[in-house]
């Protein structure tokens, strides 16, 4: 596994920018891997999922590069008042200058999926959605999903639109994915593989359950699942790889791995590794 720290000119930023990128070293241009763009969550960086999960291990066992660029607090939308298109930095450019950069990444979009955690979840569905034609593979985990009822004062709509959009344009708007999904379903395009997970003690729970069965009434096709967790790392940990095999980018043919065969002896087995019943 080759690990490269990226730093150059974004256009749609106005600066100079940070990637981190995990490439598996046995791609190469004749025979190019798929390539997952990883977003972090507020307050995080392109730092985040190297430090607090084993994303080198998933990439060399899925054999996909792996992207990480910086959200910056960004909700991942094109804000109007400043003029940054930090939507479009995730979904078009940065998948643009990373192929150009390294020719070793498939351009096909069946090989390129987006992912990430809490506002980088949101982020992913967001811009995966919107930029349908470039990504196969949409998978928010935790996404932070927040419409008008987060608006309690003048405050927080100045927030709220900065980074979606006027309120009384919302229903309507591309920072909206229920307006987004149902949009992409009624144009007849080919839909992304969709997959959804958030742990079960979370307070976004609520949110990602009402979005599941919104996908449910409209006829979307998507996976949804929850598990243990808050919002928290641990959740993150078996969420991402869940998402992967989703994708069917992890499994028996994957990897094969000399060291495994079956030692299981119940007498040494704890507890709570033990199925119940």
């Amino acid at each position: 596994m080759a690990w490269f720290q990226v730093t150059y000119f974004s256009q749609c930023l106005s600066r100079i920018v940070p990637l981190n990128l995990l490439i598996p070293q046995s791609a190469s241009p004749e025979e190019p891997c798929r390539t997952l763009y990883l977003l972090n969550g507020y307050r995080g960086d392109h730092t985040d999922w190297l430090l607090n999960t084993d994303v080198n291990g998933l990439s060399g066992l899925s054999r996909c590069a792996i992207v990480m660029p910086s959200g910056e607090n960004s909700s991942y939308t094109d804000h109007t008042h400043s003029g940054v298109k930090y939507g479009e930095f995730i979904g078009r450019e940065v998948v643009e200058v990373t192929r150009r950069l390294f020719p070793v990444l498939s351009r096909k979009r069946e090989d390129t999926a987006i992912a990430g955690l809490s506002m980088g979840g949101y982020g992913a569905l967001r811009n995966g959605l919107k930029y349908h034609e470039t990504f196969g593979w949409v998978m928010p985990l935790s996404a932070g999903m927040m419409g008008p009822e987060s608006v309690t004062d003048e405050v927080s709509r100045a927030r709220f639109e900065a980074r979606y959009g006027p309120m009384e344009k919302w229903e309507e708007s591309d920072t909206n994915p229920r307006f987004l999904a149902k949009t992409l379903l009624d144009s007849g395009a080919a839909l992304p593989g969709l997959y959804i997970a958030c742990g079960w003690n979370d307070r976004l729970c609520t949110t990602n359950r009402e979005y599941h069965h919104f996908l449910e009434e409209i006829g979307f096709p998507h996976v949804y699942e929850e598990g243990p967790g808050s919002h928290e790392w641990a959740t993150w940990r078996w969420a991402l790889p869940r998402a992967l095999d989703f994708c069917s980018w992890l499994g028996p043919d994957t990897f094969e791995n000399p060291f495994y065969c079956d030692m299981r002896d119940e007498r040494y087995v704890g507890a709570p590794w033990k199925e119940e019943g």
